[in-house]
């Protein structure tokens, strides 16, 4: 009984499975299918914070379908189904309601000031339309971009202006990126705090923040390209930042500003205010993992107590500081992940030719950065020659590029000349007939037309030209 009961529920799943993925219409080899459909749906309920009815999935599915049916640009229409769906699993990745609110506030955020969403026919209700009916947009500011809908809890407002619980959630969560920890409940207080003074004291400069926070920081945050896009990022917002913030009076006031609860769990090791660099300890901590990576690949005897850690620490703060050294990138996030990377991706016989050459250095010297040499020079020399590549790429595009515009000027020369042609001999055609008009009134008459004159008989019967 159980086995029937399990067969038909499985076949039950498969129905389903399938129906959901049934494909509704395909055009220039894109696919709209039911799945895309119900994830917009989806999308839109949770920006509406509110069901649908059966009547509103109905009418949305048959715009939908006739959206990708007749707009012009159907790339554009498969994007934003493949977003309806990458929205879906960024949120459901998520268990915080305030950082599931924030990313369903990102999408009506692009929805509201790029997207648009066109009516086939009178008071056809579109995806937008819909959304506007539970959630509508209550301010808009168009030269930040930002928008704060109906049911968006307002944390303050001044003028046109507004910090929205969505916009204190963007902070949280860059906040916890670069400090790559949690906040404490004391910590999430304080920021708030900090971030409401902020606002109230310059709230256009602090709507731009968050817009920038919004365009750049988000997308990274929640979507990474890859690891080491994510580390590059980190690091290098995490360095602009920590300089910013110590240049802003009101934040050298609060020990709760943006940098100063990252700071508080990731704090910077090295700064070198001439240079404006710096590296933090999570940073440092990468490396020094990277270490423990290989050490554990090569069966290498490396200490594992917090002291040793602490000496691999202050090795690496050497080699920083020696800026002529080649090895000032071993405390780079990105580049360290690269070498795990690249480690992962070389053969078993590869790997045993290199793991050779880094486990008679490690018995030579009993320095892991020096050991681990071998595996960064051959690492280098890829990225140079991927740089060499991308430079060599470059040029080829620009010397495309050159031809193009060479041959779009030359098109123009002759369009520019055929058009003064043109205009010339409609010039000379009216001149004409005005001249051939007078001549008639005065009953002359043209015995011959030639390129640059007539000749013309006078009503005496004497002959003499005129010049076109």
């Amino acid at each position: 009984m159980r086995k029937g009961i399990t067969l038909i529920l499985l076949l039950w799943a498969m129905t389903a499975h399938c129906f959901a993925n049934d494909i509704l219409a395909e055009r220039d080899g894109y696919q709209l299918t039911q799945s895309d459909i119900n994830n917009m749906l989806s999308a839109a309920e949770h920006i509406a914070d509110q069901a649908f009815t059966p009547e509103e999935k109905h009418q949305l599915q048959a715009w939908a379908l006739e959206l990708f049916r007749t707009e012009k640009n159907l790339a554009g229409v498969a994007s934003a189904f493949d977003k309806y769906r990458r929205y879906e699993e960024q949120a459901h990745a998520q268990t915080d309601p305030d950082i599931q609110a924030m990313i369903w506030h990102h999408l009506y955020r692009e929805m509201v000031f790029k997207w648009q969403f066109p009516r086939y026919r009178e008071n056809q209700p579109t995806l937008f339309d819909v959304i506007q009916r539970y959630n509508p947009v209550k301010t808009r500011l168009d030269k930040e971009q930002l928008l704060l809908a109906a049911k968006d809890p307002v944390l303050a407002e001044q003028g046109d202006y507004f910090m929205s619980q969505p916009l204190q959630t963007v902070l949280r969560v860059l906040a916890e990126f670069l400090a790559r920890n949690s906040l404490s409940a004391e910590q999430r207080e304080g920021l708030t705090a900090w971030a409401l003074a902020d606002f109230k004291t310059k709230p256009e400069h602090a709507s731009l923040a968050y817009a920038r926070f919004l365009d750049e920081a988000m997308p990274q945050i929640l979507s990474p390209v890859s690891r080491q896009a994510q580390a590059r990022y980190q690091a290098a917002l995490y360095q602009d930042y920590y300089f910013l913030f110590h240049q802003d009076e009101l934040a050298q006031k609060w020990p709760t500003d943006l940098m100063g609860v990252v700071t508080a769990y990731n704090p910077p090791l090295i700064v070198d205010e001439q240079h404006h660099l710096l590296i933090s300890q999570a940073e440092l901590d990468d490396s020094v993992a990277t270490a423990r990576f290989f050490a554990d690949q090569l069966q290498l005897d490396l200490d594992t107590s917090p002291a040793y850690r602490e000496a691999l620490r202050q090795q690496l703060i050497v080699r920083f500081m020696e800026r002529e050294n080649p090895e000032r990138s071993i405390v780079d996030s990105a580049y360290m992940l690269r070498g795990q990377d690249y480690w992962a991706q070389l053969s078993p016989t590869e790997q045993q030719r290199l793991g050779a050459a880094i486990r008679q250095s490690w018995q030579q010297s009993g320095d892991i950065w020096q050991a681990l040499r071998p595996l960064f020079s051959e690492l280098d020399a890829v990225i140079q020659a991927e740089n060499q590549q991308q430079m060599l790429e470059q040029q080829i595009m620009y010397g495309v590029l050159m031809q193009q515009l060479q041959l779009n000027q030359r098109i123009f020369n002759r369009t520019m000349q055929t058009y003064r042609a043109h205009g010339d001999m409609i010039s000379q055609s009216i001149s004409d007939m005005s001249t051939i008009h007078s001549l008639g009134i005065t009953g002359e008459r043209i015995l011959e037309q030639h390129p640059d004159h007539f000749l013309v008989e006078g009503t005496d019967g004497t002959q003499y030209t005129i010049t076109r």
